[in-house]
């Protein structure tokens, strides 16, 4: 009966899905030190990709407003995504060096 209620409840929701969402991005993602005993397989890899997706539309789906929530949780974790990138690579600088003509 509790579990009826928590669903029924858009922000409830709405954390779940996002608590899916950051773990898939987690488990994807290329970091330097991760153990090779959490690679995924080809199967597995296609199963966080086609339920990502399923998440994406739920919460577009979810009021209120669920697609520019939807939007804005995806250019966050794209946004982590990337940082996670430049910290692989050694956090290589910003500032590009003058070239002198």
């Amino acid at each position: 009966k509790l579990m009826d209620l928590q669903l029924s409840d858009s922000n409830f929701r709405r954390h779940i899905l996002l608590q899916y969402l950051i773990l898939f991005q987690y488990l994807k993602g290329q970091v330097k030190f991760k153990s090779s005993n959490f690679i995924l397989t080809d199967e597995q890899s296609l199963w966080i990709e086609a339920t990502t997706k399923q998440v994406y539309q739920l919460l577009s789906e979810n009021p209120p407003d669920g697609k520019r929530f939807s939007k804005m949780v995806e250019h966050i974790l794209n946004t982590e995504e990337n940082w996670n990138t430049w910290k692989n690579e050694g956090c290589p600088s910003f500032v590009k060096e003058r070239l002198c003509v």
